[in-house]
């Protein structure tokens, strides 16, 4: 045998050598890989009652929320042992929800720009339309940035975000169970059923939330079929219902208005609501509504307040002067608008306002003392010794100009007095003639 033969097979060797020592590398590390998914699977699906089939491969099954729901290890794109949670959810086989691919550009588009970015379609446009609504197109895109997921073969499939914590598997398994019957509701007609998953406890809250809003988009669905909705366990559900049956279910609506665990989106919400049918609720309910006055702050007790006074409500003056002092300068405006219905019973709480808060709150407490002051008032203000007495002097006569008759004041620029011209005891201004 020559040099070079001699050479050559020792070379083709090494190469063999090389490749089968590659090979049996890369199946250690699946082994090893695959054995440190063994116990987080073994114990979540010990925690989701799911049965364990470690003869064959690292797989479990079991029933959740009705649905048959799997944990399967799996070879990734790049061969690399993965858990993935399964659902079989029943649907069109022809259907294929995956992750966005650039190179992909002949996948069908929903319309949805956020939605078309994140995920390939595939399948019958007029199925995949009908069950991805936009509610269901939300809640694929909140979970998308943390999980990968998929929709094939009639079932959804989520990787967990931790491979190897059993809390992550879990949570891979209810994701996929939701987000399976989130599916399912877009094939969901009858109306009786939607109701029912809207109130059902078992069903996962998002699901229950998606359901209400089908049932509440669609103006026919009478309100026998919404009102069972105002006793839902999601707020976002009854907020819904409370919009749409009548009479207005002031009970439900001020119980989320006042709900410290509600979110402040949907307790400005419900106040909303109230004040809209605000017309048709009597002395009794107004009062009732007035109590979130007292246990409200920032834009809701601003919403509270502006709602009361569209129907001119007099809330008590003590209970604005407590709140006035306790919170800032949007519910203070508000406030001050309720406090004018007073008339002149609120007019020392005016001016304390005025000496307390002169830039802030001037202009609406300068307009309220123009119209309801009296001669002792006007003076008490000049007397001020705070730098902005003559400034507020001038905005009381400005405001006042073309008032008829009444009580003429002039400022003297030197001494800072006022001439007066007494009218039944309340407020007119005039410019000193030059």
């Amino acid at each position: 045998m020559s040099t070079i033969d001699l050479w050559g097979n020792t070379i083709t060797l090494l190469m063999m050598v090389g490749m089968f020592g590659g090979m049996a590398i890369a199946y250690a590390r699946a082994r090893s890989a695959t054995r440190k998914l063994k116990m987080p699977l073994l114990e979540a699906s010990f925690d989701l009652d799911m049965d364990v089939d470690l003869e064959q491969k690292l797989t479990s099954h079991g029933i959740l929320h009705g649905l048959q729901v799997s944990l399967d290890v799996i070879k990734n794109d790049v061969g690399h042992p993965t858990l993935v949670a399964s659902v079989e959810a029943g649907l069109p086989l022809t259907m294929e929800i995956r992750p966005s691919k650039l190179a992909n550009i002949d996948d069908l588009q929903l319309g949805d720009r956020a939605f078309d970015r994140r995920f390939d379609l595939n399948g019958d446009s007029s199925a995949l339309v009908s069950l991805l609504s936009a509610p269901v197109r939300e809640r694929f895109l909140e979970v998308a940035g943390d999980w990968k997921i998929e929709v094939s073969g009639g079932s959804v499939h989520v990787e967990p975000r931790d491979q190897t914590d059993a809390a992550s598997i879990k949570a891979s398994v209810r994701l996929a169970v939701e987000l399976a019957k989130l599916l399912q509701l877009g094939s969901i007609t009858e109306a009786e059923a939607l109701g029912a998953t809207a109130v059902n406890v078992d069903e996962p809250p998002t699901l229950r939330t998606l359901a209400a809003r089908l049932l509440c988009s669609n103006r026919s669905t009478p309100d026998a079929l919404l009102r069972p909705l105002l006793h839902a366990p999601d707020t976002e559900s009854r907020l819904d219902a409370a919009a749409l049956v009548t009479p207005m279910p002031l009970d439900v609506l001020l119980a989320i208005a006042g709900d410290g665990g509600a979110s402040m989106v949907q307790r400005l919400k419900a106040v909303e609501l109230i004040r809209r049918r605000v017309e048709g609720l009597d002395s009794s309910d107004m009062a009732r509504f007035a109590d979130l006055v007292a246990v409200s702050s920032g834009a809701l007790l601003a919403s509270v307040v502006q709602a009361l006074v569209t129907k001119a409500y007099r809330i008590p003056l003590g209970t604005i002067i407590h709140r006035f002092n306790a919170v800032s300068l949007e519910p203070r405006n508000a406030l001050l608008e309720a406090a004018s219905l007073h008339g002149p019973a609120a007019l020392s709480f005016f001016m304390d306002v005025l000496e307390r808060w002169p830039l802030k709150h001037g202009p609406a407490c300068v307009a309220f003392l123009a119209e309801h002051g009296t001669v002792a008032l006007v003076e008490r203000l000049a007397q001020q010794k705070g730098r902005h007495a003559a400034e507020l002097i001038l905005l009381l006569q400005a405001n006042a100009r073309g008032s008829d008759g009444g009580l003429a004041l002039t400022e003297d620029a030197d001494e800072g007095g006022l001439s007066e011209v007494l009218d039944d005891g309340h407020l007119a201004f005039a410019e000193e003639s030059v």
